[in-house]
């Protein structure tokens, strides 16, 4: 744990500290195990280095402020939830995620140590695709193209976009700094992500990474104006190639059409999801105890406004199929307010820092990835619950990634 000198040119400054991180980021979605116990040991040695080095990265800012009360606010929830279960371990996961983005943006990485981390997320995810192909189309144990770690298909394909939209921004923002290899492996790499998260079916991800080559295309309008080109074709080729190859997902929204149900029943959870909330709507049910709030208590939540009760207008899956409707019934308006302040902070910096004609290939890919992440997080969040567990961790890796080298760029 010992600090390399910084005069060595091209060093790693805490080499532990650092392979510790990046075995995090290529366990991240495949093994539970190892990547709790990764965190855990990254956290704790990079607290040692910088107790040895008398450097915590610098005054606290505002950024600093925002992600301690986002955890702190779910310790509040925790503790005056309406339901006592699983909140503690909701709590501990926000902990996990948020404490990321506040050690990463405080450990002023060098943009070879962040393309190290990148390729190591990548490598985790087309990994963890393979692994799940193996499971769909040879093994036939799973129904559905998932990352084991991750887990359901719904879950599994936000994390893919996001990993998507990091490739993709790797290859469209530093394609002039990158060799010629290195240029091919990241399109290749976009491209067969991009693949396999059509090949997952899953609309809300799909639509959110549709979303993200407009929004990269125009971060990056006052850089350059080819990447806002190569994007928009890329993502019309992939829509045209969907239809083209009729696609399981575009039959998947044929059958719902047919059916009159577009949003595959998420009417009737959202509907109960709402319900919870009155229930408990300054702190919610607790994190991780949406599943546990039963039919007679909706019942009566119902029946006391004057309603009809009718146990299929009101399903009850264990979560909300939406990140915004989980987070009102599980957070309430204290938790919820705090997240969407993160949220909102989240967008408001990348669009004051979007890339210029200054800004180089390494930091304009960063802000891609965070700017992809957001996308996914904010557009599939409409139909799944798409920032916990896996997900928020790949998000607020590449975010803090982002952030630390802004902070160094203001420095």
């Amino acid at each position: 744990m010992s600090p390399t000198p910084p005069a060595v040119a091209g060093s790693i400054r805490h080499p532990v500290e650092f392979l510790l991180l990046l075995g995090l980021a290529f366990f991240l979605p495949l093994y539970e195990a190892p990547k709790n116990i990764l965190w855990l040991a990254w956290a704790a040695t990079w607290i040692v280095n910088r107790r040895r080095d008398r450097d915590w990265g610098g005054p606290l800012d505002a950024w600093d402020g925002l992600i301690v009360a986002w955890i702190t606010s779910a310790y509040l929830v925790a503790a005056f939830s309406g339901v006592k279960a699983n909140e503690w371990l909701g709590a501990n996961d926000v902990l996990r995620y948020a404490s990321v983005a506040l050690l990463l943006r405080r450990s002023r990485p060098t943009g070879r140590e962040l393309g190290l981390l990148a390729t190591a997320l990548l490598a985790g995810c087309l990994v963890g695709l393979a692994w799940g192909s193996w499971r769909l189309w040879v093994s036939h144990s799973r129904p559905f193209l998932e990352l084991h770690s991750v887990g359901h298909v719904n879950h599994s394909a936000p994390y893919i976009a996001i990993c998507c939209g990091l490739a993709a921004s790797i290859a469209v923002f530093a394609w002039k700094e990158l060799p010629v290899g290195l240029r091919m492996a990241a399109a290749a790499t976009a491209a067969v992500i991009g693949a396999a998260l059509v090949a997952t079916s899953s609309r809300a991800s799909l639509v959110a990474l549709l979303v993200v080559p407009p929004v990269l295309a125009a971060g990056s309008w006052r850089r350059s104006r080819w990447p806002a080109l190569v994007l928009v074709g890329a993502m019309a080729v992939a829509v045209a190639a969907a239809v083209g190859f009729d696609a399981d997902v575009v039959r998947k929204q044929q059958r719902l059409l047919e059916k009159g149900d577009v949003t595959n029943a998420r009417i009737a959870i959202w509907r109960r999801a709402i319900v919870a909330w009155e229930l408990h709507p300054w702190f919610g049910v607790g994190m991780d105890n949406y599943g546990k709030v039963g039919d007679e208590a909706i019942r009566r939540q119902v029946e006391a406004k004057g309603k009809p009760w009718r146990p299929e207008d009101y399903v009850g899956p264990n979560h909300a199929h939406s990140l915004y409707f989980n987070t009102l019934a599980e957070r309430g308006i204290v938790g919820g307010g705090v997240f969407l302040a993160a949220l909102l902070a989240w967008a408001g910096a990348l669009w004051k820092h979007r890339p210029d004609r200054s800004m180089d290939g390494v930091e304009a890919a960063a802000w891609g990835a965070a700017a992809s992440a957001w996308v996914v997080t904010v557009v599939a969040g409409i139909g799944n619950t798409s920032f916990h567990h896996e997900i928020a961790l790949l998000g607020t890796l590449v975010l803090g990634g982002w952030l630390a080298l802004r902070r160094k760029a203001r420095a």
